[in-house]
C-alpha cells in the first residue's frame, strides 16, 4: 500500500523569463515502510520535491496525496495538524531550540499537539537512540552526533507515518553518518514507518530499498536497491 503519491508535481519559481522550473511534472508513489533514497546534483529538485512532498512549500501544479489524503485541499490550520501527526522532519542543520533540554525538544511535537505523553514510548525512543543520560543537557552541551539523535527522536516522538530527512548526515563525519542513518534504518522497522532520505552519499543512498536518481527537476532514474 503506498504511503504517498506525487501526482504530476510540479513547482516554478518566478515569471517570465526569469521563471525558474524546479521540478517538471514528477510522479512518484513510496510504500509504507519503505526506505527511499534522492540523490542529485545541486539545483536538481532534490530539497524542492521535499518540501512539497512534506506539505512545506505549495505546488504550481499536481497533487501530494498522503495516507489517501490530498495535502493542498487542507486548509493552513488542517495541514498543519497533518504534518504534525502523520510527518517527521529531520534537517540537515538538527533546528533544535538552543534554550530546551534534549528531552524538551524531544517532547516539542507533543506538547504543542495537546497530547498526552506516552511516556512508555519515549523512554523506549530515548534508550534506543543512546540519549538516556543526555535528556537534561542542553543543545549547546551535545556533541554533533547526540544533536542528530535528538532530532531523530523529536520526529519520532509524535509517531509519524513518514519521515523526511533532508541530508541528515551531512555536518557528520562518515562513520558517525552511518550511524545515524542504521539508527533511521532501525527506527523505521521499529516503529512501522517510511523513511525518504536526500543525501550526497551514494554509498548511504544504496543502502536504501530504494534509490531515486533526479536531474534539472525530473526523476532520471527509479531503482529498486533491495527488496
Amino acid at each position: 500500500m503506498n504511503i504517498l503519491e506525487l501526482k504530476n508535481l510540479s513547482k516554478t519559481y518566478g515569471k517570465g523569463e526569469t521563471a525558474v522550473q524546479a521540478l517538471k511534472g514528477i510522479d512518484l508513489q513510496v510504500s509504507q515502510r519503505e526506505f527511499v533514497a534522492i540523490v542529485g546534483p545541486s539545483g536538481s529538485g532534490k530539497s524542492t520535491l521535499l518540501h512539497l512532498a512534506g506539505g512545506l512549500d505549495n505546488p504550481t501544479d499536481g497533487k501530494v496525496i498522503l495516507d489517501g489524503e490530498d495535502i493542498f485541499l487542507l486548509n493552513e490550520a488542517a495541514l498543519a495538524v497533518l504534518r504534525r501527526r502523520k510527518i517527521g522532519f529531520i534537517f540537515q542543520f538538527y533546528n533544535l531550540i538552543p534554550v530546551l533540554s534534549a528531552e524538551e525538544n524531544i517532547l516539542l511535537p507533543i506538547l504543542l499537539d495537546n497530547k498526552k505523553t506516552d511516556r512508555e514510548y519515549i523512554d523506549e525512543l530515548t534508550e534506543f537512540l543512546g540519549l538516556k543520560d543526555r535528556l537534561n543537557h542542553l543543545p549547546n552541551a551535545l556533541s554533533g552526533g547526540q544533536q542528530q539523535r535528538v532530532a531523530i527522536a523529536r520526529a519520532l516522538a509524535n509517531k509519524p507515518s513518514i519521515i523526511f530527512a533532508d541530508e541528515p548526515t551531512g555536518n557528520l563525519d562518515t562513520e558517525m553518518g552511518r550511524e545515524v542513518l542504521d539508527l533511521l534504518r532501525l527506527s523505521i522497522k521499529r516503529y512501522h514507518q517510511t523513511l525518504v532520505v536526500i543525501t550526497h552519499d551514494l554509498n548511504i543512498a544504496k543502502t536504501a530499498d530504494r534509490l531515486i536518481t533526479l536531474r534539472d527537476g525530473s526523476i532520471e532514474s527509479n531503482e529498486v536497491v533491495r527488496k
